[in-house]
């Protein structure tokens, strides 16, 4: 598997609500930044119905990987809910398929053990397991040092688990990641710089393309804009650091932003 950076989400288990119903964006801003989703079915019925119209069973003991391009509606039966452990997440570069990627986790493999493994330390943290629109997220962007015992060293083993499945799955089946080199290092770029304000000028120069072509080949592989997606960025990271305590102030020097009040504004904009 190629060298990838994950921000994930969300993360957790349970039994899904009867009105199962998810998007396929961050709620912080549906039509910027989309979702993956990683899911092991631990039991229940449920179908995901793809954008062809095609529902296609879930099954218990499979691992599916909801690529980002693809459209992603689910339903579960009332009667016999889905139970599951799930990862949503951004990568870069994205993974990009016409449909989901499917694993099977046979009992006593390195794969089986891996789920135990999530399995059992979900369970005794309770990630976010009732999953709803008003849950807060997780925001793990990075495997850092932390103290020991502290809350970002959990985020960091949560990291490093998700990282390691989705390694261990592409050495049975190489995960489908996006293939534009151009696309990927402007990602990249925006990753590594966002506390600062990049024009998308610069990002076009950078890759050697004329303005409103690179614009049109970035929404291409994206779906959305340069200009919209690192806006995107900077808002899920702002919304990370005030939801561990960072003051307005400090959180938008940090995300690029001129003041307090311009960030304020911009949160106001995308919650209303």
């Amino acid at each position: 598997m190629r060298r990838i950076s994950l921000y994930i989400f969300q993360a957790g288990k349970g039994v899904v609500p009867e009105n199962w119903i998810q998007t396929e964006a961050i709620n912080l801003d549906r039509r910027m930044i989309r979702l993956q989703r990683l899911y092991y079915i631990r039991s229940g019925r449920g179908e995901m119905i793809l954008p062809d119209g095609e529902r296609r069973p879930f099954d218990a003991g499979k691992i599916y990987v909801f690529p980002y391009n693809l459209p992603q509606r689910f339903e579960t039966d009332p009667l016999d809910r889905i139970d599951h452990i799930y990862f949503d997440f951004i990568s870069t570069p994205p993974i990009i398929a016409d449909k989901p990627i499917e694993y099977e986790v046979n009992r006593g493999t390195p794969r089986a053990h891996m789920v135990e493994l999530l399995d059992s330390l979900l369970v005794a943290r309770r990630v976010d397991g009732a999953r709803t629109d008003s849950s807060p997220a997780m925001g793990i962007r990075s495997a850092s040092d932390a103290p020991c015992g502290s809350e970002d060293e959990y985020r960091q083993i949560i990291y490093q688990l998700l990282y390691s499945l989705l390694l261990l799955l592409s050495h049975d089946r190489e995960l489908p990641f996006m293939s534009d080199e151009v696309i990927i290092s402007s990602l990249e770029y925006m990753r590594a710089h966002e506390n600062e304000r990049i024009s998308v000028g610069e990002l076009a120069s950078r890759a050697g393309f004329e303005l409103n072509y690179f614009i049109r080949r970035f929404k291409r592989a994206m779906g959305t804009t340069p200009y919209a997606y690192m806006r995107a960025c900077r808002l899920i990271r702002a919304e990370e650091l005030l939801s561990r305590g960072g003051s307005v102030t400090s959180t938008a020097e940090l995300v690029g932003y001129e003041n307090a009040s311009s960030l304020s504004r911009a949160m106001r904009g995308i919650r209303d």
